[in-house]
C-alpha cells in the first residue's frame, strides 16, 4: 500500500514530468497541500544557474515568504527574481529563461495577463489548486 508521502512524491515527479514532456510550457494543477512550489523549485534545479528566473506570486506577502525559503528549498544558489502580479503586468520587454507563476488563476485578468504578452520567456510553469476555465485569458 502507497504511504500519503510516497503518493505526494509520485504525484509531484508525474506532474514535473508532464510539464517537461510538454516543452516546458504548462500548468500544474494539484490540490493544496500537494507540494506544487516543491514541484517548481525541482524545476529550478534543472536550469543551470546563470538562468534567468522569475517567481511571480499574488501577492506581496507570498512572494517575501518565497525569497526567503529560497534556502530550504536548495535553490539559494540560482538567480532567481520575486515579484508579484501587481508589478509584473506594467514590465515591457523584459526576457527570462523560466517564468513561475504561483495561483496563475490569479494573473488571468485583463490587466495582469499583460505580463505574459508584454514579455518574453521560454519556459513557463503555472501553478494552481482553482483553475476557474472561464477566466482563462484568450491566447498569452
Amino acid at each position: 500500500m502507497e504511504t500519503l508521502t510516497t503518493a505526494r512524491g509520485r504525484v509531484q515527479s508525474e506532474a514535473l514530468n508532464a510539464w517537461i514532456k510538454l516543452g516546458q510550457k504548462g500548468t500544474i494543477e494539484v490540490i493544496t497541500g500537494l507540494g506544487k512550489t516543491k514541484i517548481a523549485m525541482s524545476a529550478i534545479k534543472l536550469l543551470p544557474k546563470d538562468s534567468k528566473i522569475l517567481f511571480l506570486a499574488e501577492v506581496k506577502d507570498r512572494e517575501l515568504e518565497l525569497e526567503r525559503e529560497q534556502e530550504k528549498w536548495g535553490v539559494k544558489d540560482w538567480d532567481i527574481t520575486f515579484s508579484c502580479y501587481q508589478s509584473a503586468y506594467k514590465w515591457k520587454d523584459t526576457e527570462w529563461d523560466f517564468v513561475i507563476a504561483d495561483e496563475i488563476h490569479d494573473s488571468l485578468t485583463p490587466v495582469y495577463s499583460r505580463f505574459y504578452r508584454n514579455n518574453k520567456y521560454d519556459s513557463i510553469m503555472g501553478l494552481s489548486a482553482t483553475i476557474d476555465e472561464k477566466a482563462v485569458v484568450e491566447e498569452i
